[in-house]
């Protein structure tokens, strides 16, 4: 083993183990973080592919009295539906914002599914948005 004696030597290299230990910790927090938000993304994608039945389900639930018509009850799922999108579309621009976008393109390639489930969200989206227009 090689001894340091110059401080400077010394300070340089544990300044360097330092920085090795941040970034691989850093690493595996975004790695974490993004697959937080890719499970948010993907329950709320199951939330819009069970409108029909979630809202079906509702209206046979209500008393007959008290029912409105099966469009609202859509609509009020729809509505349900891209809200959580929306919160999942948030989470995902948020970690985009705090640790920048090379970082963030860099990690999403590790994940395989993720810029799919990404894409079905914003596809989503946009449907909803247009059927509740």
């Amino acid at each position: 083993m090689l001894r340091v004696r110059s401080p400077s030597v010394h300070n340089c290299a544990l300044a360097l183990r330092c920085l090795s230990f941040a970034t691989t910790t850093r690493g595996s927090i975004v790695t974490s973080e993004l697959k937080n938000v890719q499970l948010a993304l993907e329950e709320a994608l199951e939330g819009v592919n069970y409108i029909r039945q979630s809202a079906h389900q509702a209206f046979l639930e209500t008393e007959p009295g008290f029912r409105s018509t099966t469009e609202e009850y859509m609509m009020r799922y729809q509505t349900f539906a891209r809200d959580e999108l929306v919160k999942a579309l948030d989470k995902h621009k948020a970690l985009l914002k705090s640790v920048g976008e090379d970082t963030f393109s860099e990690m999403s390639h590790q994940q395989k599914d993720f810029k799919l489930t990404f894409a079905e969200s914003l596809l989503a989206k946009e449907k909803l948005d247009a059927a509740l227009r």
